[in-house]
């Protein structure tokens, strides 16, 4: 279209994109009055920091930051236009086969603001658009296939307090095959998540059944003590 129009077009960076993209389709349209309207369809990659503390109760805001190549805010100020962004909205709430699989999409938001970058020396301003993705994620899975076995399991381990008190091997086993079972969860979910330096939801929920079944390991040994001291009422009672 280079050929069709000399005038100016904008050119678009998106800042917090990954690799270059492929662009489908671009139409410029000039109305009688001299208005331009360009629009342009693209499939980026994008990266954006996920907060995972409540993870996998946790909702996030996905963002995509956009600026002028090369404009400063006084030459090019961006802006919203409304009509847009409700069709958008409107169209993923009518569509659920917009929705990525496991989480609901519930908000997209587009909000135009000022930022500064570093070029060499100086900082220019630059005109922003910011379009986030409001998503929460689909946790009843995750709840039903890891955290619930999880509860299960640490229930199992506290049959040891209904054991008889001479049965020191048996309560030492069921101990060792709850703390092994936890260490084997603990890796199911690092596999599953991605690397961060904060305990999220269910890494404290890991670390509190772990210390829970581990505790009943020196319950069983105190308890076989104070049978041996010929206390079995007291150790029974434990």
């Amino acid at each position: 279209f280079n050929e069709l129009f000399t005038g100016w077009w904008p050119q678009l960076v998106i800042i917090n994109q990954i690799g270059r993209g492929d662009t489908n389709a671009i139409k410029i349209s000039v109305l009688p009055d001299g208005e331009v309207t360009y629009l342009e369809q693209r499939n980026v990659r994008l990266e954006t920091p996920m907060a995972l503390y409540d993870y996998p109760f946790d909702t996030q805001n996905l963002r995509a930051f956009m600026i002028p190549f090369g404009n400063m805010s006084e030459e090019v100020v961006i802006e919203v236009d409304d009509r847009y962004t409700e069709t958008t909205e409107s169209y993923s709430r009518r569509e659920s086969t917009v929705n990525v699989a496991g989480w609901d999409f519930l908000n997209l938001n587009m909000n135009v603001d000022s930022t500064q970058i570093q070029l060499h020396e100086t900082a220019p301003t630059f005109s922003r658009l910011v379009t986030t993705i409001v998503l929460k994620r689909q946790s009843w899975q995750i709840v039903w296939v890891l955290l619930f076995p999880l509860v299960m399991l640490v229930s199992m381990a506290w049959s040891t307090f209904w054991l008889d008190p001479d049965s020191i091997s048996d309560r030492l086993n069921v101990s060792f095959v709850g703390i092994l079972t936890i260490v084997a969860y603990q890796f199911v979910v690092i596999d599953n998540m991605p690397r961060n330096s904060y305990l999220t939801f269910t890494d404290i929920l890991l670390l509190i059944s772990f210390f829970i079944t581990s505790l009943t390991i020196p319950h069983s040994l105190y308890v076989k003590s104070l049978t041996d001291r010929g206390k079995k009422m007291m150790a029974q009672r434990l």
